[in-house]
């Protein structure tokens, strides 16, 4: 499927008070609507995490949110025993999380998820430049009220994402991309 939006459509920006003023952002999934107008500016002045809105340029409207903090995977079973034999014993390793992305319902299908999966994935490129960070996590909304074809486990899968936990029956499933041949594909 070709991308109907650019990244050059967009205006990428940290959430501010004033983005709050003129909120006018549905997905259709209550929590996360309500985590934009409610929570994200609360949590990032607590220095929890960042929220990047991302407004089209021609309407200036709100049409989708990327979240973002640190974390880490915890390593056990086989991913363990792989990491060991490529020389990586740790017990955890460094990840960035998207604690929470959303599309605008006016936008959906439009190729917007994907580019803001491929943000993060630069930003997980930019902090390689400071200090080590391998993986990108997430938990995709496994919300009953959704049906099973439109769970967004399927477009994250889509993108590469592995799940960590095979959790049929919670909240959210935990997902981890391994972005290690992305990052040393970069030219030095």
């Amino acid at each position: 499927m070709a991308l109907k939006f650019l990244i050059s459509d967009f205006e990428i920006k940290k959430l501010s008070k004033k983005d709050l003023n003129n909120f006018n952002f549905d997905c259709n999934i209550t929590d996360l609507n309500e985590f934009l107008r409610d929570d994200a500016l609360l949590q990032q002045e607590q220095k929890v995490n960042i929220t990047y809105l991302w407004i089209l340029k021609q309407s200036k409207k709100i049409a989708g949110y990327i979240t973002i903090s640190c974390d880490s995977i915890h390593l056990s079973g086989q991913k363990k025993e792989e990491m060991k034999k490529i020389g990586i014993s740790y017990r955890a390793l460094p990840a960035l999380k998207i604690g929470r992305m959303a599309v605008d319902n006016n936008y959906f299908k439009n190729g917007l998820g994907t580019l803001m999966i491929w943000f993060a994935i630069e930003i997980v490129k930019q902090l390689n430049n400071f200090s080590g960070c391998r993986f990108l996590t997430l938990e995709s909304k496994n919300d009953s009220s959704i049906p099973d074809s439109k769970k967004p486990i399927h477009f994250y899968k889509k993108l590469g994402f592995v799940t960590t936990k095979e959790r049929k029956k919670t909240a959210y499933i935990p997902l981890y991309r391994d972005l290690f041949v992305i990052l040393n594909s970069i030219k030095k």
